[in-house]
């Protein structure tokens, strides 16, 4: 089998297969480059074929490239090429099997586990995979498990040391934040499912009259008045509306100024502190 050898023909006169192609740009005697009828300049080697080249993926090589190639590199057919018997390339594949082989000779065929934690006790511990990449990297021993997928061990040592540095604690204090504030958004928008679905049936078939009397029992927020009290704009508290988190009713109907219930203004309070961090003044 013919193995063709750009690639350490480049390296050797420091040059990459981008280089090599625009060093093959054809140009006329007084080295102003050649259009083509497209007007595009005209190279004697395009990129994809020194590209199959190099990477030994080209299956035939005309004699004028093979030119090219040697008058722009400045050698011989020879130093492109090599031959390589059937025996040979074996050869090198048996080696490569018995390597494969050796480095998993060599690990140890029990592994003391308790000196290592696997990826599923470390979620217990409050590791996260981001987490694993950015403070642990890589593991300290990959086991391989027969035709199951590798399984990957972190010294305890480890571990324990970095659970005891600032940066592990400043991540633990993010995440029981975003707990507790995925909690809050869990609780407000189960409390506020029904009253909003009772809204709705409100909307549709009481008439103006019975939602006036329920109005007189208690007082009614605008969207000015939500925005005012939490330093919102008109239109953030809108949104709240559009998306269902903030319940409303229109006792006017479909296409009138949407209202708050005064009782229903604590828990939606409750959940925007929490999901922005904003304290009350």
């Amino acid at each position: 089998m013919i193995k063709l050898k750009l690639n350490e023909m480049l390296e050797k006169r420091g040059l990459t297969a981008y280089g090599l192609h625009v060093k093959s740009l054809v140009t006329d005697e007084k080295g102003k480059p050649i259009l083509d009828e497209h007007g595009k300049k005209k190279y004697r080697l395009h990129q994809s074929v020194i590209s199959k080249i190099k990477n030994n993926k080209s299956k035939a090589l005309q004699l004028d490239i093979l030119s090219v190639l040697c008058e722009l590199l400045d050698c011989q057919p020879a130093d492109l090429m090599i031959y390589e018997s059937t025996t040979t390339q074996s050869a090198k594949h048996t080696q490569s099997d018995n390597t494969t082989q050796s480095a998993t000779d060599n690990e140890p065929p029990d592994v003391d586990m308790s000196k290592y934690y696997t990826p599923h006790k470390l979620k217990e511990r409050g590791w996260t995979t981001v987490l694993l990449l950015s403070l642990l990297g890589n593991p300290d021993f990959t086991k391989v498990r027969g035709g199951k997928n590798p399984q990957e061990l972190y010294l305890v040592s480890r571990v324990e040391a970095m659970e005891k540095t600032k940066k592990f604690a400043e991540f633990q204090k993010r995440k029981i934040k975003r707990a507790a504030n995925n909690a809050a958004k869990a609780a407000y928008i189960a409390s506020t499912t029904q009253f909003t679905k009772q809204t709705q049936s409100v909307n549709t078939t009481q008439s103006d009259n019975t939602t006036q009397s329920a109005s007189d029992n208690e007082r009614l927020l605008t969207t000015a008045d939500i925005a005012e009290r939490l330093e919102l704009s008109k239109k953030s508290v809108t949104d709240y509306i559009n998306k269902g988190t903030l319940p409303t009713i229109q006792p006017k109907g479909k296409g009138t100024p949407h209202f708050v219930k005064e009782s229903d203004y604590p828990a939606f309070e409750l959940y925007y502190r929490n999901l922005t961090g904003k304290q009350k003044p």
